[in-house]
């Protein structure tokens, strides 16, 4: 088979992008849906390393348009035009074969690999292709997913055997989907930010209903991602995403230990609250405050470290932040301090100190 239409189409995508020199990879649904025929609807890469994976971010200077501890979703800049690609780093692959190990179905496994300009495809990756077949793995890395994604590919013209769906149904039913922190972590952090954000935010007074959570996350994936192949977004509608600047992904994923800065930006003791008058869950995160307490000045403050903005002005940073902490940091979540802001602003002269560095809420 020739496949330099392929490499060539791979190659339209990434037009502009600095590529490291090694150890990136194209995997999923783009190579399958290059060899379908069918319309790219998501650039997902994976990396062998976190350093490789920094470098990349660093030398694209990309808008982060979500991140979790999953993967980042981000919009690189391609001169008259921008390309969307989401950066797995969930783990590290050293080659093509831990890629599809991980993976759910066999029409998946399929990926590029930037350093050697070559295909490499899972055993039943045509067959299944072209019959249009399911063919689960139940050693993939998020099966909750998969099923959730079953329903996608059924309505794609996809058919799925009785055998395989009871192989995923049972898989499914070897999950702890009981709390909201381990169906976070089977949910995967790397599809529908807007339903990942609805459970992390449930309600404190209300148990957690997994049935009601998987309806959610359904409703958030029926619609494909929209990627904005033909030309730039509105500079007013980047400047509305829920973002995070890439300096402090580039921080996390290093985890440099001279970086001192950021080393006490990740281990800061944190809370946070949200406008409750706000009803979208957009709405919300563009309300959410990150609150710390400085224990030296006995203030409780606003975290606010705000980047220098490549789009020429100073971003509102609370809300980003804030995000950036439930995702990547959920272990310095502090509940007490949630106590210790009720007390405060119950206090008189809560909310006075006029000090520019340290901002109560």
């Amino acid at each position: 088979m020739n496949l330099d239409y392929y490499k060539q189409a791979i190659k339209n995508c990434f037009n502009d992008v600095e590529m490291p020199k090694a150890g990136v990879y194209l995997a999923g649904g783009a190579i399958t849906s290059i060899f379908s025929g069918q319309p790219v609807n998501d650039l997902d890469l994976y990396f062998d390393s976190a350093k490789t994976l920094a470098q990349f971010i660093d030398d694209n200077s990309p808008f982060i348009v979500s991140c979790t501890d999953k993967a980042a979703t981000m919009i690189i800049n391609q001169g008259y035009s921008y390309r969307t690609i989401q950066c797995i780093y969930f783990d590290y692959f050293d080659n093509p074969q831990q890629i599809f190990d991980s993976f759910d179905f066999s029409i998946n496994t399929g990926c590029y690999v930037f350093e050697t300009d070559e295909f490499v495809f899972g055993e039943d990756f045509f067959k299944d292709l072209a019959l249009k077949r399911l063919s689960f793995n139940p050693k993939t890395a998020f099966p909750l997913v998969s099923l959730l994604r079953v329903n996608k590919y059924l309505s794609r013209g996809y058919k799925i055997s009785t055998g395989e769906m009871r192989k995923l149904g049972f898989t499914v039913a070897k999950l702890d989907l009981s709390s909201k922190e381990e169906f976070i972590k089977h949910l995967g952090g790397m599809y529908s930010l807007t339903a990942l954000l609805e459970i992390m935010l449930w309600p404190e007074n209300e148990a957690f209903d997994s049935d009601k959570a998987l309806e959610l996350v359904s409703k958030a994936m029926e619609t494909d991602p929209v990627l904005n192949f033909d030309g730039a977004p509105k500079r007013q509608e980047l400047e509305t995403m829920t973002s995070v600047p890439y300096e402090y992904l580039v921080s996390y994923l290093k985890d440099d230990p001279d970086d001192v800065k950021f080393q006490e930006f990740k281990q800061q003791s944190y809370t946070f609250e949200i406008d409750k008058s706000k009803s979208s869950t957009a709405d919300k995160m563009e309300a959410m405050q990150l609150l710390t307490f400085d224990s030296t000045l006995n203030v409780l403050n606003n975290m606010h470290m705000p980047p220098k903005s490549q789009w020429g002005a100073t971003p509102q940073m609370e809300g980003p932040l804030a995000i950036l902490h439930m995702m990547l940091f959920p272990q310095n979540y502090d509940p007490h301090l949630k106590d210790l802001v009720k007390m405060l602003k119950s206090s008189e002269g809560f909310g006075k100190n006029d000090d520019a560095d340290n901002i109560p809420y």
